[in-house]
């Protein structure tokens, strides 16, 4: 998860207590492009990175469109494995939608096999 601007958070001067006045705003994995976890109209492609060791956290990766996803997810490293966005045909977001990921698939698999 790509942080794009930390959290902002707030002293109280007479107590010290602190308290969170902004969110934290991340960023797509593949290109930076901030995303709004908290926009239930904002439809984002979520993949797992998965280690064997248990030292290592699982990772979570938010992708703004599957062209992102596709060409981040062949760089990263795990000696596990990978969860892949869910393939939902309720997506409306063009670049989030079913139709979007078959069109990449289909133009990489031309020539092959």
């Amino acid at each position: 998860m790509k942080i794009v601007k930390p959290a902002v958070i707030e002293t109280c001067k007479k107590c010290g207590s602190r308290r969170q006045v902004k969110a934290e705003i991340i960023g797509c994995d593949g290109c930076g492009k901030p995303i709004d976890l908290g926009d239930p109209d904002r439809e984002t492609l979520q993949a797992g990175v998965f280690h064997r060791s248990e030292k290592e956290d699982t990772g979570r990766l938010y992708f703004c469109s599957w062209q992102c996803a596709l060409a981040a997810l062949s760089k990263v490293r795990t000696d596990s494995f990978i969860s892949l966005p869910y393939l939902s045909y309720d997506h409306t977001v063009p670049g989030t939608r079913a139709s979007d990921f078959w069109r990449i698939v289909k133009r990489g698999l031309k020539g092959k096999a």
